[in-house]
């Protein structure tokens, strides 16, 4: 992830609908706003994967996860 275009990740991140997050997806979504907001490769890695891998994974983290794959 060494290339990510930081632009398009705000805006896909801007997609996500709040109010269709519940539990744990709201804490990824918070988490997600502040690792985007100051451009924190690491932590976004961490966070993205800690999603996938849990019960925190939301459709709506879809087109981060589809920018960030490639």
């Amino acid at each position: 992830m060494k290339n990510l275009n930081w632009i398009k990740l705000q805006i896909a991140f801007e997609q996500i609908d709040p109010s269709k997050l519940e539990g744990l997806e709201t804490a990824s979504y918070h988490l997600l706003k502040k690792c985007i907001a100051s451009k924190d490769t690491e932590k976004l890695t961490g966070i993205l994967d800690d999603i996938i891998q849990s019960s925190a994974y939301s459709a709506e983290f879809e087109p981060i996860l589809n920018l960030t794959r490639k």
